[in-house]
Protein backbone atom coordinates (compact mmCIF):
# COMPACT_ATOMS: atom_id res chain seq x y z
CA UNK A 1 0.00 0.00 0.00
CA UNK A 2 1.36 2.88 -1.06
CA UNK A 3 1.13 6.31 1.22
CA UNK A 4 -1.13 9.00 1.48
CA UNK A 5 -0.41 11.99 -0.74
CA UNK A 6 -2.57 14.60 1.19
CA UNK A 7 -2.55 16.98 -1.94
CA UNK A 8 -4.99 13.72 -3.63
CA UNK A 9 -7.53 15.21 -1.44
CA UNK A 10 -7.81 18.34 -2.44
CA UNK A 11 -8.84 16.39 -6.13
CA UNK A 12 -11.06 14.00 -4.23
CA UNK A 13 -12.99 17.33 -2.77
CA UNK A 14 -13.15 18.82 -6.37
CA UNK A 15 -14.67 15.52 -7.90
CA UNK A 16 -17.27 15.00 -5.09
CA UNK A 17 -18.14 18.64 -5.59
CA UNK A 18 -18.66 18.98 -9.12
CA UNK A 19 -19.63 14.96 -10.09
CA UNK A 20 -17.37 15.45 -13.25
CA UNK A 21 -13.70 15.02 -13.85
CA UNK A 22 -13.44 17.27 -16.45
CA UNK A 23 -15.51 20.14 -14.40
CA UNK A 24 -13.51 19.35 -11.45
CA UNK A 25 -10.10 19.63 -14.01
CA UNK A 26 -11.31 23.09 -15.15
CA UNK A 27 -11.42 24.37 -11.55
CA UNK A 28 -8.00 23.33 -10.25
CA UNK A 29 -6.61 24.42 -13.55
CA UNK A 30 -5.32 20.69 -14.70
CA UNK A 31 -6.11 17.84 -17.37
CA UNK A 32 -8.74 15.22 -16.58
CA UNK A 33 -5.75 12.90 -16.72
CA UNK A 34 -4.22 14.41 -13.92
CA UNK A 35 -7.58 14.30 -11.99
CA UNK A 36 -8.18 10.19 -12.53
CA UNK A 37 -4.15 9.91 -11.67
CA UNK A 38 -4.84 11.63 -8.38
CA UNK A 39 -8.03 9.33 -7.86
CA UNK A 40 -6.46 6.39 -8.47
CA UNK A 41 -3.21 7.26 -6.41
CA UNK A 42 -5.90 8.27 -3.13
CA UNK A 43 -7.74 4.87 -4.32
CA UNK A 44 -4.90 2.51 -3.83
CA UNK A 45 -3.34 4.70 -0.91
CA UNK A 46 -6.68 4.56 1.31
CA UNK A 47 -7.53 0.45 -0.60
CA UNK A 48 -11.14 1.61 -1.30
CA UNK A 49 -13.07 2.93 -4.01
CA UNK A 50 -14.29 6.12 -3.95
CA UNK A 51 -16.23 6.93 -6.91
CA UNK A 52 -18.93 4.61 -9.30
CA UNK A 53 -18.84 6.18 -13.21
CA UNK A 54 -22.42 6.67 -13.90
CA UNK A 55 -23.33 8.08 -16.99
CA UNK A 56 -24.31 11.05 -15.20
CA UNK A 57 -21.09 11.91 -13.75
CA UNK A 58 -19.13 10.27 -10.69
CA UNK A 59 -21.12 9.48 -7.93
CA UNK A 60 -19.51 8.73 -4.26
CA UNK A 61 -19.28 4.89 -2.85
CA UNK A 62 -20.52 4.27 0.61
CA UNK A 63 -16.13 4.98 1.10
CA UNK A 64 -16.21 7.84 -0.49
CA UNK A 65 -19.21 9.72 1.33
CA UNK A 66 -17.59 8.11 4.41
CA UNK A 67 -14.37 9.83 3.58
CA UNK A 68 -16.31 13.15 2.61
CA UNK A 69 -17.92 13.16 6.04
CA UNK A 70 -14.64 12.66 7.74
CA UNK A 71 -12.65 15.60 6.00
CA UNK A 72 -15.67 18.13 6.32
CA UNK A 73 -14.73 19.16 9.87
CA UNK A 74 -11.00 19.81 9.01
CA UNK A 75 -12.19 21.74 6.11
CA UNK A 76 -14.18 23.71 8.42
CA UNK A 77 -11.78 24.69 10.71
CA UNK A 78 -9.45 25.55 7.86
CA UNK A 79 -11.67 27.71 6.09
CA UNK A 80 -12.56 29.63 9.73
CA UNK A 81 -9.05 29.95 10.65
CA UNK A 82 -8.40 31.56 6.80
CA UNK A 83 -10.93 33.89 7.59
CA UNK A 84 -9.79 34.91 11.18
CA UNK A 85 -6.73 35.85 9.58
CA UNK A 86 -8.09 37.28 6.56
CA UNK A 87 -10.68 39.50 9.06
CA UNK A 88 -7.53 40.75 11.32
CA UNK A 89 -5.55 41.81 8.16
CA UNK A 90 -7.40 44.97 7.27
CA UNK A 91 -6.29 44.35 3.77
CA UNK A 92 -9.85 45.13 1.35
CA UNK A 93 -8.92 43.46 -1.48
CA UNK A 94 -8.92 40.15 -3.77
CA UNK A 95 -11.63 38.02 -4.76
CA UNK A 96 -15.02 37.14 -2.89
CA UNK A 97 -16.94 34.43 -3.62
CA UNK A 98 -20.52 35.53 -3.50
CA UNK A 99 -23.74 32.99 -4.08
CA UNK A 100 -26.87 33.50 -5.00
CA UNK A 101 -29.84 32.60 -7.27
CA UNK A 102 -30.19 33.43 -10.84
CA UNK A 103 -33.09 35.58 -9.95
CA UNK A 104 -31.34 37.31 -7.08
CA UNK A 105 -28.30 37.79 -8.87
CA UNK A 106 -29.59 39.43 -11.49
CA UNK A 107 -32.20 41.22 -10.32
CA UNK A 108 -30.93 42.08 -7.05
CA UNK A 109 -27.12 42.47 -7.55
CA UNK A 110 -26.88 43.37 -11.34
CA UNK A 111 -28.31 47.52 -10.51
CA UNK A 112 -26.12 47.60 -8.05
CA UNK A 113 -22.78 46.37 -9.15
CA UNK A 114 -21.24 49.40 -10.88
CA UNK A 115 -21.72 51.41 -7.45
CA UNK A 116 -20.46 48.43 -5.78
CA UNK A 117 -16.90 48.40 -7.91
CA UNK A 118 -16.59 51.72 -7.46
CA UNK A 119 -16.60 52.05 -3.79
CA UNK A 120 -14.21 48.98 -3.79
CA UNK A 121 -12.20 48.76 -6.81
CA UNK A 122 -9.61 46.12 -5.21
CA UNK A 123 -12.02 43.47 -4.97
CA UNK A 124 -13.15 41.04 -7.67
CA UNK A 125 -16.79 39.81 -7.04
CA UNK A 126 -17.31 35.81 -8.02
CA UNK A 127 -20.83 35.34 -8.27
CA UNK A 128 -21.89 31.59 -8.28
CA UNK A 129 -25.96 31.10 -9.47
CA UNK A 130 -27.10 28.14 -7.16
CA UNK A 131 -30.55 27.77 -7.10
CA UNK A 132 -30.68 26.22 -3.62
CA UNK A 133 -32.58 27.93 -0.73
CA UNK A 134 -30.65 27.20 2.52
CA UNK A 135 -27.57 26.99 1.41
CA UNK A 136 -24.27 26.53 -0.95
CA UNK A 137 -24.85 23.54 -3.09
CA UNK A 138 -27.36 21.28 -2.98
CA UNK A 139 -25.09 18.33 -2.98
CA UNK A 140 -23.61 17.41 0.23
CA UNK A 141 -21.88 20.13 1.71
CA UNK A 142 -17.98 20.50 0.95
CA UNK A 143 -16.06 23.01 2.24
CA UNK A 144 -13.50 23.60 -0.09
CA UNK A 145 -12.02 25.59 -2.25
CA UNK A 146 -14.46 25.44 -4.91
CA UNK A 147 -17.68 25.20 -3.04
CA UNK A 148 -17.08 27.09 -0.26
CA UNK A 149 -18.10 30.95 -0.18
CA UNK A 150 -17.44 34.14 1.33
CA UNK A 151 -21.06 35.62 1.70
CA UNK A 152 -24.54 33.46 0.51
CA UNK A 153 -27.96 35.09 -0.20
CA UNK A 154 -30.81 33.59 0.54
CA UNK A 155 -34.16 33.28 0.37
CA UNK A 156 -34.50 31.12 3.47
CA UNK A 157 -32.54 30.42 6.63
CA UNK A 158 -29.65 28.29 6.17
CA UNK A 159 -30.70 24.80 8.03
CA UNK A 160 -26.41 23.44 8.17
CA UNK A 161 -23.02 24.81 8.25
CA UNK A 162 -21.03 27.04 10.13
CA UNK A 163 -22.11 30.24 8.87
CA UNK A 164 -22.72 33.61 10.60
CA UNK A 165 -26.55 34.89 9.36
CA UNK A 166 -27.80 38.34 9.41
CA UNK A 167 -31.19 38.72 7.81
CA UNK A 168 -30.86 41.64 4.94
CA UNK A 169 -34.79 42.54 4.51
CA UNK A 170 -38.11 41.32 4.09
CA UNK A 171 -39.54 40.20 0.32
CA UNK A 172 -42.78 40.95 -0.46
CA UNK A 173 -44.92 38.60 -2.91
CA UNK A 174 -47.76 38.83 -4.91
CA UNK A 175 -50.27 37.53 -7.89
CA UNK A 176 -49.61 39.35 -10.96
CA UNK A 177 -52.21 38.77 -14.12
CA UNK A 178 -53.07 40.60 -17.68
CA UNK A 179 -55.53 42.96 -16.66
CA UNK A 180 -58.48 41.27 -19.00
CA UNK A 181 -58.03 38.38 -16.64
CA UNK A 182 -57.51 40.05 -13.42
CA UNK A 183 -60.69 41.99 -13.98
CA UNK A 184 -62.57 38.29 -14.96
CA UNK A 185 -61.44 37.12 -11.43
CA UNK A 186 -63.01 39.54 -9.33
CA UNK A 187 -61.79 40.57 -5.91
CA UNK A 188 -58.39 38.62 -4.91
CA UNK A 189 -57.84 39.27 -1.89
CA UNK A 190 -61.55 38.32 -0.70
CA UNK A 191 -60.86 34.67 -2.16
CA UNK A 192 -59.36 32.28 0.18
CA UNK A 193 -59.71 29.28 -2.87
CA UNK A 194 -57.48 29.82 -5.80
CA UNK A 195 -58.13 26.51 -7.19
CA UNK A 196 -60.09 27.74 -10.29
CA UNK A 197 -57.25 29.60 -11.28
CA UNK A 198 -54.33 28.91 -13.77
CA UNK A 199 -51.34 30.23 -12.03
CA UNK A 200 -48.00 29.77 -13.12
CA UNK A 201 -46.07 29.48 -10.10
CA UNK A 202 -42.76 28.14 -9.09
CA UNK A 203 -40.26 25.35 -8.93
CA UNK A 204 -40.77 22.24 -6.55
CA UNK A 205 -36.78 22.93 -5.14
CA UNK A 206 -38.47 26.50 -3.90
CA UNK A 207 -41.91 24.74 -2.25
CA UNK A 208 -40.14 24.90 1.29
CA UNK A 209 -40.66 29.07 1.29
CA UNK A 210 -43.67 30.00 2.91
CA UNK A 211 -45.66 31.82 -0.07
CA UNK A 212 -44.69 29.02 -2.49
CA UNK A 213 -45.90 26.42 -0.51
CA UNK A 214 -49.42 28.44 0.59
CA UNK A 215 -49.84 28.86 -3.04
CA UNK A 216 -49.31 25.24 -3.91
CA UNK A 217 -51.93 24.36 -1.41
CA UNK A 218 -54.29 27.26 -2.78
CA UNK A 219 -54.17 27.25 -5.97
CA UNK A 220 -52.79 24.78 -8.88
CA UNK A 221 -50.27 25.63 -11.36
CA UNK A 222 -51.28 26.36 -15.39
CA UNK A 223 -49.39 24.92 -18.69
CA UNK A 224 -46.97 26.87 -19.26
Amino acid sequence: MKGLDWDDLRFFLAVAATGSLSAAARELNVNTTTVLRRIGNLEEALDARLFERLRSGYALTQDGTRLLQSLEPVDNSLSSLQRDFQAGSGDVRGIVRLSASEVVAGGLLGPILPLFQAQSPDIALDIIADPSIYGPGAAPRVMNALRDVDIALRLARPTQGDMLVRKLTDVAYGLYAPAPYAKKLGDLPARNDLTDIRIIGFSEDERPLGPVWWLSRAGKAGHV
